[in-house]
């Protein structure tokens, strides 16, 4: 306590008697005052001091310690008259000085309380306290190069001081230099094992320096000594949040709420852990909350942004994100979620402006480069997009951007030769990245760059993808121990929904939109299980969490969404206890083949939406057709093999069926054979050139439709049909992406559909057939390339126009143009005989129904 001790009784005790000899009894009770402070009898020491002042002794010490006895009590306004008693009564009296800058140091008017100090350090320069103290005031002032002076000042003059040393250890902390803080903060420590402030202080060390184990202890030990402590339960949660462990971050941040329950940074917190815990209506209400209290403040407003796109609401996304724009325009995160929610609603021409002006804030910043290279590859930019990846790893080396930057296919190759070159490079890179030997630490979902791998015509897809499966699944594979807290609160909160012992399915989808392909495939199928019995449970994908799922809700017993955490995704979904788990796709995204190697389900299932293998030793079966597969098909899966009786999957009508096709309205000719080539640029592969430019060249005023125009694909696809396809290329008209209405009228327009070699097409098979328009296929031993046959032999046309070598091929499509009534006989008995799919259809799906009823037993 400054301005009190035995020197200082002393000095003033002579002072007294010189000027107060007559006044015996003053002195008395004054000394008895100072005996009684001393002994901490601090009534007694108050009834004395005030005694002595009655009787008239003008003391500045009396003031003085009487000032501190009130300051200590909460008597603020008195203890400052009483400082500023005894500064008139001597002027020169530092430790009054000392004192009542303290105080106005804790009410947090620091001009006041950096002047009075400094005057106490003129009148006492080498007080260790009193420096002390003004390297503490400076650093509340954040003026941390004097705090960081005075303090080490103090520190020459009395070396053992903990709370010097616990003042130095905050600076540095504040300066960045963690590991000068730690060491001053230990030894504070050491000299005082039980302070609370000190152990909070380590642990808020050593949580920047990323050892959170050692951050939890101190921050642990130091609410043992004060529980009540709300910095301690603030900085509890936030190392909660850091570990993961959100459900553990909640209890603390509440504490801290009740006893501070108007702090809006605590209200953001909170909102931030509900966030980490997928309640984003609750984290919608803390939030708000804390921009009722702090409207100006910017992070608030973005995480405001946050929760509102993560919501679907991106109006509100995008005008809380402007808002935190506003009040800090050189955020380069503000900028960077600005351009996700961009880029969520089709806008990539703002998205792209967005990251790249975070960019330039922030030009070291791996999140912005690793959403940069996700724009780039939504555009399927390859080039770019892997430029992008890499300056993120080379900002941050972590396995997700390594994973980023090192694997992947490009969408579009020149030559086939590319393809084994590129397989190679690729697991030479995977080897690299997965060895055994590293750390595996993995949260979130690693993309892998798989999408491309069904559309490569590989002989070896099975060897690949079995070899890589073995390399990441250590990395991907949740751990049953991780988690456990959490497990009674889901588990809880599920059995609201579902009832005791009921068979459940789960179906994962990365794209819930009624118009997207995976819907049309399997709606029949969630459909069909649900009015079968089965509690069926609809899982959203992180890119699904925008989208609407109306018509798959009104089928299903839930709707659970996922989100971008690979380990908090694997614990929800264990806790739904399915007893079947069905992903309509795994090379979507990175989630669904990332989930798939853990054991979520008893039977895991895999529907063929990328008519490839998994090479997941977890996924138990493959469902395919007969219609698909030869006898030698299990060879080229790792999973069981399931052959259904008709095609694998749920569409059973085509609702624009009857669209007649107005070729005016696209430009086109009515007299000219038109070929439809409506697919997915990436389809091309580049075998086909050489047949496409010897069909255009049997026939110049044939017109062949491609899509994708303006896309990156298209463009490089056009590049190299310049050099391998010219007379082809000259008689092309590229149309861009539309919705499925015109999409319909413009396939109308078609007169023969060739479908893609060694890839086949899919859902424009059912959407032609369905026309009546004929496909020319080319089968292979591969399923994928036999989808159009079986719709034939489902069909039961025996003159389908099937080629079994590249010149049968090129013979078909020369036919088609120029036998008009064969064409017209072929068209009609396919228009009358496409009921046939679908009442097979409808077989197959009774049929996967009754074998995931099976599958539960």
């Amino acid at each position: 306590m400054a301005g009190f001790g035995n020197k200082y009784i002393k000095k003033h005790d002579e002072k007294s008697q010189a000027c107060h000899d007559g006044n015996g009894d003053a002195k008395a009770s004054y000394k008895k005052a100072l005996d009684c402070h001393l002994k901490g009898s601090l009534k007694s020491a108050e009834k004395e001091y005030r005694k002595a002042i009655k009787l008239g002794l003008l003391e500045p010490g009396i003031y003085s310690n009487l000032g501190l006895i009130c300051k200590n009590s909460g008597r603020i306004n008195e203890a400052i008259l009483l400082f500023k008693k005894a500064i008139s009564i001597s002027p020169e009296h530092p430790d009054a000085y000392a004192n009542l800058g303290l105080i106005y140091k804790n009410l947090g008017d620091f001009e006041q309380a950096i002047c009075l100090t400094l005057e106490s350090y003129k009148l006492k320069p080498l007080d260790p306290l009193i420096l002390m103290n003004l390297g503490g005031i400076y650093q509340d002032l954040g003026r941390l190069d004097q705090a960081l002076e005075f303090t080490l000042k103090s520190l020459n003059l009395k070396q053992d001081n903990s709370i010097a040393l616990g003042n130095l250890g905050s600076i540095f902390k504040q300066l960045g230099r963690f590991d000068e803080a730690l060491s001053s903060t230990l030894k504070s420590l050491e000299l005082e094992p039980k302070n609370h402030n000190t152990l909070l202080n380590l642990g808020v060390i050593y949580t920047g320096l990323d050892k959170l184990d050692q951050a939890l202890e101190c921050t642990i030990q130091s609410l043992e000594i004060k529980p009540d402590n709300p910095d301690a339960l603030m900085n509890l949660a936030v190392i909660y949040r850091k570990i993961g462990s959100p459900d553990r971050a909640l209890p603390p941040i509440l504490k801290y709420s009740e006893l501070k329950p108007n702090n809006h940074l605590a209200l953001l917190t909170l909102a931030g852990i509900y966030i980490d815990l997928g309640e984003l209506d609750d984290a919608l209400i803390y939030a708000l909350k804390s921009f009722d209290l702090n409207p100006k403040n910017h992070t608030t407003c973005l995480v405001l942004g946050n929760i509102y796109r993560d919501l679907g609401r991106l109006d509100q996304a995008i005008f809380f994100t402007h808002k935190s724009l506003e009040l800090n325009s050189d955020n380069s995160n503000a900028h960077m979620n600005l351009a996700l929610i961009y880029k969520t609603i089709g806008s990539f021409d703002k998205a792209l402006a967005s990251i790249l002006s975070s960019l330039d804030i922030n030009p070291s910043n791996s999140n912005a480069y690793a959403s940069l290279g996700n724009i780039y590859s939504y555009l399927k930019d390859y080039d770019k997009a892997i430029h992008a990846y890499k300056k993120a790893f080379e900002y941050n080396p972590s396995i997700e951007n390594e994973c980023r930057a090192r694997l992947g296919f490009p969408y579009i190759v020149d030559h086939v030769d590319e393809v084994s070159i590129l397989r190679s490079e690729y697991m030479e890179n995977a080897r690299s990245i997965f060895d055994s030997k590293k750390e595996k630490t993995v949260s979130n979902f690693l993309n892998l760059g798989l999408f491309m791998l069904p559309y490569q015509n590989g002989k070896d897809d099975k060897q690949f993808l079995e070899e890589l499966g073995k390399l990441v699944s250590p990395w991907l594979q949740v751990s049953e121990s991780q988690g456990s807290e959490d497990t009674e609160i889901i588990q809880h909160q599920e059995s609201q929904l579902f009832a005791a012992g009921a068979q459940r399915v789960g179906f994962y989808f990365d794209n819930t939109h009624s118009g997207h392909v995976v819907f049309r495939h399997y709606f029949n199928i969630v459909k069909s299980c649900h009015e079968s019995g089965l509690e069926v449970v609809i899982i959203k994908g992180p890119n699904a969490s925008n989208q609407d799922c109306a018509e798959l809700e009104k089928h299903s017993t839930c709707v659970t969404q996922i989100s971008s955490n690979l380990e908090n995704s694997v614990k929800i979904l264990k806790n739904l206890s399915l007893q079947v788990l069905v992903y309509t796709e795994i090379f979507s995204s990175p989630v669904p083949y990332c989930l798939a190697h853990n054991k979520i389900a008893a039977t895991q299932v895999v529907l063929p939406g990328n008519l490839i293998t998994t090479g997941i030793p977890n996924v138990d079966y493959f469902i395919s057709s007969e219609y698909m597969e030869t006898n030698d098909s299990h060879k080229l899966y790792s999973e069981k093999l399931i052959q259904l009786k008709g095609m694998p999957h749920g569409i059973t009508d085509i609702s624009l069926a009857t669209c007649n096709g107005n070729r005016s309205n696209f430009n086109l000719p009515e007299g000219a054979q038109i070929f439809g080539l409506l697919h997915n640029p990436i389809k091309f592969h580049p075998d086909w050139d050489q047949l496409l430019e010897k069909i255009a060249q049997l026939d110049s005023n044939s017109i062949f439709l491609l899509t994708g125009k303006n896309t990156k694909p298209h463009g490089l696809l056009v590049e190299r049909l310049k050099k391998n396809a010219p007379t082809f290329l000259s008689q092309c008209r590229s149309f861009t992406r539309m919705g499925i209405v015109d999409y319909f009228h413009l396939l109308s327009c078609v007169d023969v559909v060739l479908d893609p070699i060694h890839v086949g097409c899919g859902t424009t098979s059912i959407d032609a057939l369905s026309m009546g328009i004929p496909i020319i296929s080319k089968p292979e031993d591969v399923p994928r390339t036999q989808i159009v046959q079986g719709l034939y032999k489902l069909m039961d046309i025996k003159e389908a126009p099937i080629a079994r070598s590249d010149s049968e091929y090129v013979y078909w499509c020369d036919k088609m143009s120029r036998t008009r009534t064969e064409y017209r006989n072929l068209s009609q008995k396919i228009k009358s005989r496409f009921a046939r799919v679908s009442n097979e259809n409808k077989k197959s799906t009774v049929q996967l129904v009754k074998a995931i009823k099976s599958w539960m037993v």
